[in-house]
Order: structure tokens, then sequence, then C-alpha cells
């Protein structure tokens, strides 16, 4: 089970201060888009996660956004961010890990997968060594696999919550402010 144990567990990406991944040594961020960025169904950028990424270009962390849905949808939402994306990632494949060190010209270990999806981004993550932050869905509106898939997250995530407190962020703590 602790392969798919996340390093970090925050209530919204929007929470996560650039400050928070540079202490930890982290210069890149791979990024989901489905209720990681914006809800399902959502075409472009909000202001909010527009906002938030900005942020992440303002301190100098680079990313990349990978998602297993198909490139009309993830061209859609990156370009108008002007962001590199992998579409068809294949999560939990290692394989936008590797794209964002070759990209970047950075290790593994400077790379923070960031997402909604346990089985997903976790094992991402995971598989390709970089640090693994997991975040509180968006919205529960979801077709029935995944919410299948969240049934079967939901053990990990709670023991997960319950034996680290201390690497869990409830509150604000980013623009949510």
């Amino acid at each position: 089970m602790s392969r798919l144990q996340p390093d970090y567990y925050f209530d919204s990406a929007f929470s996560i201060r650039p400050s928070f991944l540079t202490e930890k040594g982290i210069n890149c961020v791979v990024l989901d888009i489905d209720n990681t960025l914006v809800t399902y169904g959502e075409k472009i950028p909000t202001e909010k996660a527009n906002e938030w990424i900005n942020l992440l270009r303002q301190n100098n962390i680079s990313i990349l956004i990978a998602s297993n849905n198909v490139e009309k949808r993830v061209s859609e939402f990156a370009t108008p961010l002007g962001l590199p994306y992998i579409f068809n990632s294949f999560k939990p494949s290692k394989k936008a890990i590797v794209e964002a060190c070759t990209m970047f010209g950075v290790r593994p270990d400077q790379v923070a997968v960031i997402g909604d999806q346990v089985f997903t981004d976790i094992g991402c993550a995971r598989k390709g060594g970089a640090l693994a932050i997991l975040t509180k869905p968006i919205n529960d509106k979801e077709n029935l696999f995944i919410k299948f898939k969240r049934a079967m997250e939901r053990p990990i995530v709670k023991k997960f919550r319950k034996n680290n407190a201390d690497r869990c962020f409830e509150r604000s703590e980013g623009i949510d402010d």
C-alpha cells in the first residue's frame, strides 16, 4: 500500500505554495487537469487556475500538464496557459516524469506530481521517483468508473490522513487565502 500513498495531501492544488515546493527541492511540477485544476468538462483554465500557475512560474517552477485524456481536451486546456502537455500519458506510467526531466533538465527527485487520484497520479509519482502530492477532488460529479476508483482509494487516503497528520494540509494556505 505504501506505493500508493502520497507524500502529502492538500485540500486543493491552489493551497500549495511555491515556497512549500522549493523547500522540498522541487522545481518542476507535473499537473493533472480534471478535478485537480478544474472540474470535469471545464475546457479552459479558470481564473484561479491561471493565477496559481502564474505564481508557480514567478517562482521559477517549471510546469508540465499530464493527462490520460485525449489531445483535444488537454490542448484546449494547456494552450491558453502556454504550457507544454502530454495527452494519453498512461498514468500511472512514469512517462510524464521522464518527459518532464528531459524537457526541463531536472532529476525525478526535483519533480512533484500533483493530482487528485491515487491510482493514476500518485502511482505515476511513485513509479517515476517524484514527490507525490494528492489533492482532494474539486467536485464529486464523476462518471461511474471514477466513482468506483474513488471507493477503492478511500481506505488508502483515510489511512494516510490518520497516520500522517503532519503531512496533511486541510486548510487554505495558498491563493485560496
